[in-house]
């Protein structure tokens, strides 16, 4: 063929229903082949799952200042610190009162143990509200942005390829074989439950309004060719008749 336009395989799986006959003619956009998407929309499902919880999570750390963990970890926070300026204020009365003899010197201890734990509850507090406003760190929020874009890639190529199961013709022409793949240079099978891993060529189309003729060439004759050099071709397949071209190309 004049041109060759391969087809390949948008992703693994195997043969559905095949549209067409070696040798047919077609046109641009006639459907060929459809592929099986079964698996795919197994795939798609866990991908809708992990992009849904993933969007969650971003929405979750993004507005984490609003969250419920880290208003309940101020509102302990404030009674904490209100608990240790009673705590507090108790104990500089008591320490006045022991000072003038009012209280025993047990009981002054005693508001002296209760300032010293309600002081301990309170940097306790402030411990837990840091490291929970810590998790709406921006990057936290940048992780969880990525690990969202990340999913939704994994979504939408995955749609995608489900989306091009019905391969269609690129161009105008007649489907032919593409050239031999095996490792023994045999074709592989075009037929109905036949499988193809991605990027595979499955079939190909052949421009036939003219020919694309390859040979070789002595190098000491390499000198008198030139590309755009008119060509005459012959050849047992076509006895009798002559062909005529051009150079298009000369290989290194």
């Amino acid at each position: 063929p004049l041109d060759i336009v391969n087809i390949v395989s948008p992703f693994e799986g195997r043969i559905l229903k095949r549209m067409f006959s070696l040798g047919q003619k077609v046109r641009k956009g006639d459907p060929l082949l459809e592929l099986d998407t079964a698996e795919l929309q197994v795939n798609l499902r866990e991908a809708r799952s992990q992009f849904i919880k993933a969007r969650q999570e971003y929405e979750k750390v993004r507005d984490w200042s609003k969250s419920d963990e880290v208003s309940n970890a101020k509102r302990s926070y404030v009674r904490a610190k209100k608990s240790l300026d009673t705590s507090k204020s108790k104990f500089e009365s008591g320490k006045d009162l022991f000072a003038r003899g009012i209280i025993p010197q047990d009981e002054l201890e005693s508001l002296r143990t209760q300032y010293e734990n309600q002081e301990l509850d309170f940097l306790s507090s402030q411990e837990q509200l840091s490291s929970v406003q810590a998790k709406g760190s921006p990057d936290n929020v940048q992780v969880a942005r990525m690990a969202l874009e990340n999913a939704r890639y994994k979504l939408e190529s995955i749609q995608q390829k489900i989306d091009n199961a019905l391969l269609v013709a690129p161009v105008d022409g007649l489907v032919i074989l593409p050239q031999a793949t095996g490792s023994g240079g045999e074709s592989h099978s075009i037929e109905v439950g036949a499988s193809f891993v991605e990027g595979n060529i499955i079939v190909a189309i052949g421009n036939m309004e003219g020919f694309t003729v390859r040979s070789k060439a002595d190098e000491v004759d390499m000198v008198k060719l030139q590309l755009g050099q008119p060509v005459r071709i012959t050849g047992d397949g076509f006895p009798g008749m002559v062909l005529t071209g051009h150079i298009e190309s000369i290989s290194s």
